[in-house]
Formats: structure tokens, sequence, C-alpha cells
């Protein structure tokens, strides 16, 4: 909790609301943990009075609607592919101030889904009174669903699994992020053994 805590104060010390509303979470392989990293931090800054919407951009393996155990039976997909007004993609999470959109029914082709265009009437369409919009994706070196969604929002940021995400991968991601000019504003390690800790 305190971790979480501290990593809403560091990205609310990049600017104000107005600068820094979006944020989205990546990372170079599976498994890193950036799906439960957005849902704490997405009920954290709602838990400090921001209105805050989680969105689910990892249309190929979504798992934000398992973590706060809700149906996925309309999300992103239904709203790009079936016209379905924003509002009724809404899901009201059991957190205060938190709402998720899921990734919706199975896409067949994500990638030609999450276009630019695409998000572009999708990131439009979100209410101005919502503070805070966290927004999970697809790993970068697995595909690249996450590239497009990287330069409709204020800071990505990505995460890796500390003493296990090989140097070299990572290397690569902040690669190909520099190169689509989405170069991340923080790193987040994940998984920091816990033995042996004395003090702060």
């Amino acid at each position: 909790t305190e971790a979480i805590r501290n990593l809403r104060a560091g990205l609310s010390f990049l600017g104000n609301r107005g600068e820094r509303r979006s944020f989205l979470f990546t990372s170079a392989l599976p498994s890193e943990g950036k799906s439960w990293i957005s849902a704490n931090l997405a009920a954290a800054f709602g838990a400090q009075g921001d209105k805050t919407l989680l969105i689910d951009l990892d249309l190929r393996k979504p798992t934000l609607h398992k973590i706060f155990a809700v149906e996925r039976t309309s999300g992103v997909t239904d709203f790009l592919t079936q016209d379905t007004p924003l509002e009724e993609v809404f899901t009201q999470t059991k957190f205060e101030n938190l709402s998720l959109i899921t990734a919706g029914t199975q896409a067949p082709n994500p990638s030609e889904l999450l276009t630019p265009k695409n998000l572009r009437k999708l990131f439009d369409q979100i209410p101005k009174e919502i503070d805070r919009i966290i927004v999970d994706t697809s790993p970068i070196l697995a595909v690249r669903d996450a590239l497009a969604p990287a330069t409709m929002v204020d800071s990505t940021i990505v995460v890796f699994k500390m003493a296990k995400t090989p140097m070299k991968a990572l290397d690569r991601m902040l690669k190909v992020l520099d190169e689509n000019n989405t170069y991340p504003v923080g790193i987040v390690a994940n998984f920091l053994p816990t033995s042996n800790r004395k003090g702060y």
C-alpha cells in the first residue's frame, strides 16, 4: 500500500492535473505486474478524491475485469465496433471514485482496433469531470498494441520484474518506445525482495 501511495505521489509531482491527467502502463514482457499496479494506482487516486477511470486496452489478454471481479460483457471493443455509447461501457467498481472500462467482448484483430483514429474517438468522449485516466496495455515486445495508445496519454510508465526481466529486454523496450516518440517518464521496479530490509 505504501509503495502504491509513493507511486501516486511521484506521478502527481510531475505536474498538475491538467498536465498529467492520463497515464499508460506497459512492460517489456508478460507477467511483470503492470495490470496489478494499474489497478491499485487507480484505486489510490480514487481514494484521495480524484474521479478516476481505468481502461483495459490489453485486448489480447485482459485481466482488469478479473481483478475487480466484474463482467467483461461490454467494454472497449463494443464501443469501437458496435457504437455502444461510452457511458454504457462504464462499470462502477466497489472502490470510491473509480470506474472501469473493460476490454469488452473478444476482438479478432486487436491491432486493427487500436488505431490512432479509434483511440482518439475513445479519449475524446471521456467526460471532462474525470480527473485521472489510467490505461493498462499489452507488453511492448510481445506485440505493438501499446504504441498507439501511448501517443494519446500524457505519461507512459513501464514496469519490470526485479531480477527477472532480462536487461536486454528492458533496453529493447525503451528503444522501441523512444523510436515512437513515447519515451517513459519513469520505470516501476516490481517484485523487489522483502528480506533483510531495515528502516525505510
